[in-house]
């Protein structure tokens, strides 16, 4: 069991990464205007439905995992990244996926929203911001199921995972900023 539960948590994770990487670019291609059309919208959709299904699937085989060894893992800072990883993803995808692209599809289709000034800028660096996490939460994951584990508890994940966090949101906010400076 233990072998095709980890063979599940790489596949989830691979597909995870590969349609966030691809999601990510979409969104930034689509978000340079500040407009996003009903295709753009739909293609993000059904990415997001993709990285859902990783997600959903990545936590059912971990769980099952975590249940078939009595639930009893030690508490490594490795397991707490990933744990951490996997709760910022789910904020993520349900932040980007179910708030902020419907708003800013609202927007672009000019249907009735209550105007706020600035607010597609502020979406913008939201949207770009969470993909940021997002993408650096699966290449997390991606890489603490690939690498060997004893590699990775000789670095400190933590401090590296919150470096890349902050300098990926740094990244994603600059690049909003620059590409304002155009609008």
């Amino acid at each position: 069991h233990e072998r095709l539960l980890s063979i599940i948590i790489l596949f989830a994770t691979g597909i995870g990464l590969g349609a966030s990487l691809i999601g990510d670019i979409f969104l930034l291609k689509s978000l340079r205007d500040l407009r996003i059309s009903k295709k753009e919208v739909d293609i993000l959709r059904t990415i997001g439905e993709v990285v859902h299904s990783a997600l959903a699937l990545l936590l059912l085989a971990g769980g099952a995992f975590w249940i078939t060894h009595g639930g009893i893992t030690s508490a490594t800072s490795l397991v707490i990244i990933q744990i951490i990883a996997v709760a910022l993803l789910l904020v993520a995808a349900f932040a980007l996926n179910v708030i902020v692209v419907p708003r800013l599809a609202k927007i672009s289709f000019t249907e009735a929203h209550l105007h706020i000034r600035g607010e597609l800028h502020a979406l913008r660096k939201i949207a770009l911001a969470l993909a940021a996490v997002s993408l650096v939460s699966w290449s997390f994951l991606f890489f603490a199921v690939t690498i060997n584990i004893e590699i990775l508890m000789t670095i400190p994940i933590a401090s590296f995972f919150l470096i890349a966090l902050v300098l990926v949101v740094a990244m994603s906010q600059f690049y909003e900023h620059m590409i304002g400076i155009e609008d």
